[in-house]
């Protein structure tokens, strides 16, 4: 177990634990956290076992707040933040389930996020922090090595991994 988000008013822990089946072992991490503002609330989600004929229930944060919680990052921290994940979640997600996105929802959140985060004078400014972000040369080297260690974000070049950003944020202004 390790201490995360050192930052944050209430830290979590996480997890780290090797699986193995049949010979296969596989890193699992759970973060688990407590404080965030989830909104409008957690969702219940099902997950049906391999190996058995039954399924189970966890609480989760609802999309949304997943989005927000990334973007709120992308803004306020702009060219300091270079966890080039959080780009590639918000484009991947935006892309995969951007007809689900409830735009209330994501606004909801995301205000909440930057009031529970103190960022929220940063959120008008969103669009120059965008801005600045594509353009900055550090970010987009970033972004390439990010590219080369993870094959699945090969063909995705920074400009649009920015235009999803961009287009989420707009979503959330709705």
């Amino acid at each position: 177990m390790s201490e995360i988000m050192d930052e944050a008013e209430y830290p979590g822990i996480r997890v780290s634990m090797e699986t193995e089946f049949d010979g296969v072992i596989t890193p699992l991490k759970i973060d688990i956290s407590t404080g965030d503002a989830i909104t409008p609330r957690e969702v219940r989600y099902s997950f049906k076992l391999m190996l058995e004929d039954r399924s189970i229930e966890i609480l989760a944060y609802n999309l949304e707040t997943v989005l927000a919680e990334k973007l709120e990052t992308v803004v306020s921290r702009a060219t300091t933040n270079t966890r080039m994940r959080d780009f590639y979640d918000l484009h991947i997600l935006s892309q995969l389930h951007g007809q689900s996105i409830v735009p209330a929802d994501l606004r909801a959140a995301l205000i909440a996020t930057a009031r529970k985060r103190g960022t929220e004078k940063y959120l008008a400014d969103a669009p120059a922090a965008f801005d600045e972000v594509e353009a900055d040369p550090n970010m987009e080297k970033l972004w390439r090595a990010y590219q080369k260690k993870f094959s699945y974000a090969a063909d995705l070049s920074w400009h649009t991994v920015m235009e999803s950003i961009r287009s989420l944020y707009e979503l959330a202004r709705e």
